[in-house]
C-alpha cells in the first residue's frame, strides 16, 4: 500500500493544491485512468472542508493494487450529508457527485473533528 500526505490550511486557494497534489500522486501511481474523477471529488471534498470546517486539512491518498483512497480531514465534528439543492443553486452538489462517481464514500468521526474519505476503483474491503 503507498500513501501520501499533503496538510492545507483552511484557504480557498488550496483547494486547487488539493487538486495538484493528487491528480500527480494518481499519476506517480501509473492510475492515469482515475486521475479526472479523483481531481473532481477531491476538489469538491476539500472545499467543503475549508468552506465549512474552517480549520487545517490533512489530505490523504491511499493506493492499493485495485483501488485509490482519498482521505479529508478536518477540525469539524458536523455530519455530511448530501443536500437536495435546486437546479438554479449555485452550491450543494459535491456530495451528490461523490455518491455517483465514487466507489464507495463515507464519513468517520476522528477525536478531533472528522474524516470524509472516497474510494475510486474497484471496491476497497475497508
Amino acid at each position: 500500500m503507498t500513501t501520501f500526505a499533503l496538510e492545507l490550511e483552511p484557504d480557498r486557494a488550496n483547494v486547487s493544491r488539493a487538486r495538484r497534489f493528487v491528480t500527480d500522486a494518481v499519476h506517480q501511481l501509473g492510475r492515469d485512468a482515475l486521475a479526472e474523477v479523483v481531481e473532481l471529488l477531491t476538489s469538491e471534498v476539500v472545499t467543503n472542508a475549508v468552506l465549512h470546517a474552517g480549520t487545517p486539512v490533512t489530505l490523504t491518498v491511499i493506493a492499493d493494487p485495485d483501488a485509490v483512497r482519498i482521505e479529508v480531514t478536518d477540525g469539524a465534528a458536523v455530519d455530511v450529508s448530501p443536500r437536495n439543492f435546486g437546479p438554479e443553486a449555485a452550491t450543494g452538489r459535491g456530495l451528490a457527485l461523490v455518491d455517483a462517481l465514487a466507489s464507495r464514500w463515507g464519513t468517520r468521526t476522528e477525536p478531533r473533528g472528522k474524516t470524509v474519505w472516497f474510494v475510486v476503483g474497484q471496491v476497497d474491503a475497508a
